[in-house]
């Protein structure tokens, strides 16, 4: 009887570990998931957000003596940069702060311009090399979440 009792306690201890390694098993996949689909819409609104950039500095480009201001915007990277500083490769999350460093100088080129009646070559330089990075950075962000079975970090 002793016997029945040991052997009937040992099973509930194993089940019971048993059930608390599956059960924080499941809540650590389940996160990852969690953390894989943050990251794949933190890359999509990011891409989008670039996307809308890009051709917002197109069209300044094409109208350099313009006068009028054009929406340049960052705020979905900023709700979204921890979520991607944690998870994207180093020189990637770098790279593309960089790029929306960018976006302040872009603005302050195109208000300069628009006090002068237009922009200067200069000017137009730096808004190319703008457009250009943006571009490149929104490119790698969809190819990135294209490739959902590679690791990103």
């Amino acid at each position: 009887m002793l016997a029945d009792i040991l052997i009937g306690g040992a099973c509930t201890l194993a089940g019971g570990f048993g059930g608390a390694w599956f059960l924080t098993w499941l809540e650590g996949r389940r996160e990852s998931e969690r953390a894989t689909k943050d990251l794949n819409a933190a890359l999509l609104v990011v891409a989008h957000e670039l996307t809308e950039n890009v051709a917002w500095l197109d069209i300044k480009l094409k109208a350099p003596d313009g006068a009028t201001a054009i929406p340049l915007d960052e705020s979905s990277y900023r709700r979204v940069q921890l979520t991607l500083a944690k998870e994207l490769p180093g020189p990637l999350a770098h790279d593309l702060g960089l790029a929306y460093s960018l976006v302040v100088a872009a603005e302050q080129h195109i208000q300069d311009g628009i006090r002068r009646g237009g922009l200067s070559d200069a000017e137009v330089k730096a808004l190319t090399g703008a457009r250009d990075r943006m571009a490149l950075m929104r490119d790698q962000l969809i190819e990135l979440r294209l490739a959902p079975a590679k690791k990103h970090g």
